[in-house]
Parts: structure tokens; sequence; C-alpha cells
């Protein structure tokens, strides 16, 4: 029986849309496949692993904290909830106590204890020291933004008798958060996930891959500074520390703050940041990974700003380590080489800031 010229065009549109179901289909097969002979993310998977078996459940808007006395392959948190070897209570009267407090880029969670920023530094002061000994405590963790260090973690450090706190804070997500919540400017993170995203991980990559190229022509029509002034910016990350500062104002100790920098930096070449810019911007929509580099630059020197003004040692000895992949595992996070550079610069600056109770 022949079919009618509207049959045909039926036909064919039935047709074109079953191939490309059996399309959608096939290439979903393929995603998943792929994920479960070993393409997934090792990670996101460490992550969790590490979560579920020493940090407690976030619970009532209340986030992850370690759970004291517990290890996870190469990390030890001690019987006070934090990285690091045990603290001897009540402090020494000839130890010098330095607390650090951040958040990944600091726990260091692939690094072996000895080679973290903290035990690199304070070995480094130990070997120098005169009259007094330090020891330290590692405060950070995965995600450990500055409300949560104000929150959870200051309070119980300063009940340790530290005599110095060193912050590395200053993660461009966290401030960009910040501006978001204010709708100041039209930089956002990602779209929230969709009822297809939820379900179809060949999804999720198609509109990953097509939210990175919207950004990428969004940044070639404007620059970011109209996107995002430095007003703004300063507002948001000053609004972020000024809590920070006031309870380590009242404890009355002494602070260094480390500038927070990566792998990719405003003066990288166009190969590096090239290559980590999938990376990058899967992390932060409407900026491209070269202004992302400026960005973070821009957070440096506010961080110094701020510092001057709460009378804060402003530090920075992760400009001191080369970009090469040989001193960074990720463009956040250090290796053991890189590590050593920034205990070996950081070590002088806390002994003049100990100096006047160590000489």
């Amino acid at each position: 029986m022949r079919l009618s010229e509207r049959q045909q065009e039926v036909a064919f549109g039935l047709s074109l849309l079953m191939m490309v179901a059996l399309g959608f289909a096939g290439g979903e097969v393929m995603v998943r496949v792929a994920d479960a002979v070993g393409a997934r993310d090792q990670r996101t998977e460490f992550w969790v692993d590490l979560r579920q078996a020493i940090m407690t459940p976030s619970k009532n808007n209340q986030e992850s904290v370690f759970v004291p006395g517990t290890t996870f392959g190469n990390i030890t948190i001690n019987q006070q909830g934090f990285r690091g070897p045990p603290l001897a209570m009540p402090k020494p009267a000839n130890v010098f106590r330095v607390a650090f407090l951040g958040n990944s880029k600091l726990f260091s969670a692939s690094l072996d204890e000895d080679e973290t920023i903290p035990a690199r530094t304070i070995a480094w002061l130990n070997r120098s020291a005169t009259r007094c000994r330090f020891d330290y405590y590692n405060g950070a963790g995965p995600d450990f933004g500055i409300e949560l260090l104000r929150d959870r973690v200051l309070p119980r450090a300063i009940d340790f008798d530290t005599d110095l706190f060193v912050l590395l804070v200053g993660d461009l997500r966290e401030v960009v958060q910040i501006i978001e919540s204010r709708r100041a400017v039209e930089t956002t993170f990602l779209p929230k996930s969709d009822m297809l995203e939820d379900h179809s991980r060949l999804w999720r990559r198609l509109k990953l891959r097509f939210a990175m190229e919207s950004q990428s022509r969004q940044s070639a029509r404007s620059d970011w500074r109209d996107r995002l002034p430095e007003p703004v910016l300063a507002d948001a990350y000053f609004a972020l520390l000024d809590g920070l500062a006031g309870d380590l104002r009242d404890n009355g100790k002494p602070v260094a703050a480390i500038a927070y920098r990566g792998q990719l930096r405003s003066s990288s070449s166009p190969e590096t940041i090239e290559r980590h810019a999938v990376v990058v911007q899967s992390r932060i929509r409407g900026l491209d990974a070269r202004e992302i580099a400026e960005v973070s630059d821009m957070v440096v020197h506010l961080l110094e700003t701020f510092s001057a003004r709460h009378g804060w040692t402003f530090a920075d000895p992760i400009a001191q380590v080369p970009t090469d992949d040989r001193f960074f595992g990720d463009p956040a996070h250090l290796t053991a080489d890189g590590t050593a550079i920034v205990g070996r610069h950081l070590a002088p600056i806390l002994q003049e800031i100990a100096r006047p109770k160590c000489d």
C-alpha cells in the first residue's frame, strides 16, 4: 500500500526521532560502561570514602568535622580532632604552638603527614630554634570554608593554648558564592541540575560542554572587570573574613595569612591555561581560565590589604613555587616538592613572629 505524502512525512519524523533516541541511549550506555571500567572520578571517590571514614555526618546545617582518634590511609586525626601528631595538654612551658587553618590545599590529603605544609614549616623551625620547641596542629579539611573555620574549628583551636594562627584562605569559589548570594553580578556557577541531568551522565557532560562554550563567548564579548568590579569582590571577600578576624582579635594572638594561589597564574603560558581550562571552568561559569587566574591575583591583593588593616602578617610563599606539574598535583593542590618550597619560605616569616617569646 502506497503511503500518502503526509504519512511519509510522519513516518520520516518518527524514524528520525527514533534514531536520535537510539543514539542518545547508545551514548549513555557508552558513558556508563566507561565509568564502570575505570573512567570514574577517582578523586571524588577518595573524598567520599574519607568523609565516611573519619568525619562526622552533616546534619542540621552543620558541616562535617573530623572525628578525634580516627585514621584513613596516611591521614591520622589526633585526639583533639585535627590532622597531625598528638598535642601535649597542658602545653609545656617551652613550646610555641602553631595552628594552621584552611581547606584542602593545606590539608594535603594525598600527602604523608611529614610532607604537608604545616609539618614542613614546623620541621624547619625546630631545626633553627633556640629556646622554643615548636608544635602544631592542622585545622584544615576538605571544603573547610571561612565560615566553617570560624564557627566550628576556631573555637576548639583557641582552647589549646595556641600561640600563632596561620590562615590559608581565599578560595575563589567561596568568594564567588558570596557574590552570587547577593546577586551583585551575573557571574554564577554552572546551572543547577535538572531532572534529566540527575539520571543521565551523557546529558550532564553535554550540558557542561555547552556551558563552557557559552562562558567562553561571554568572556570574549566583555572584560571580566565589568562583570566583577573590584569593589564588589572586595566587599564580598572582606565580609567573609570580618567575623573570623573579630574572633581572632578577641583571642589576642598573632595571625599570619598565606596568599591563596594555585597552579594557574595570570602570567601562565597559553598552553598551561588551555591545559587546565576544563578543570577550572567546570567550577565557575562566566569567567574563562585566564580571567579566573587574574581574579585570583586580585584576591591575593585584597588579602594583603585586609591583613594590613587588622595587623596580620601577610605571606605569599606559594608564589615561590614554580607552576610545573612536578610541584602541583592539579591546579589547586601541591605535591610534596611544592610543599617543601612553601615550608622553606614560610618558616622564616613565622620565626620572626615567634621571636619575642623564643629568643
